[in-house]
C-alpha cells in the first residue's frame, strides 16, 4: 500500500475530517476511513465522538490502512505508538465507531490548514457525543 495523501479541505469553511474506526479485535490491524463533513451539520452530539490522548515522544511510529471516502485504494499511515494503543483498545468489535483525532484529521503536515483546524478544536469538542481519554 502506498502512503496516505490528504485531499484538501475547502478553504474558509467549517468543514473537518472524520475517521470511522472499522470493527475489528484488539490484535486485528487498524483499519480506518476518512470523511469529510460540516462542522454544523455533525455538531448533534451523537454523530462522533473526540480522542484526547498523550502523543507520546516521535517514533516508532506503526502503519494503519486508511481509505479517504470516494477513494477505491487503502492507503497506509503512520500514528504514534499511543495512538496506535488508543485506536486498538477503543475500537468496537462488530460496529465501526465515527472519531475525531486531530493527529489524523487534521493534516498535520500542512500548516495552513492547521491554522485553519485549529481554531474549530473548542466547537468539535462542543460538538462531539463524548469525549474517550
Amino acid at each position: 500500500m502506498e502512503p496516505f495523501r490528504y485531499s484538501p479541505l475547502p478553504a474558509g469553511g467549517d468543514t473537518v475530517r472524520i475517521l470511522r474506526l472499522l470493527s475489528g479485535g484488539e490484535a486485528d490491524e487498524i483499519q480506518c476511513e476518512l470523511s469529510s463533513r460540516k462542522l454544523a451539520e455533525i455538531s448533534d452530539h451523537k454523530t462522533y465522538e473526540a480522542l484526547s490522548y498523550c502523543w507520546g515522544k516521535p517514533g516508532g511510529e506503526v502503519k494503519i490502512s486508511i481509505q479517504e471516502e470516494g477513494q477505491a485504494r487503502n492507503s497506509t499511515i503512520l500514528v504514534q505508538p499511543n495512538l496506535h494503543g488508543a485506536l486498538s483498545a477503543f475500537r468496537y468489535k462488530e460496529t465501526p465507531r465515527n472519531l475525531w483525532i486531530d493527529a489524523i484529521c487534521i493534516d498535520q503536515s500542512n500548516e495552513e490548514e492547521k491554522n485553519r483546524q485549529i481554531p474549530l478544536m473548542r466547537r468539535i469538542y462542543e460538538g462531539c457525543s463524548s469525549v474517550v481519554i
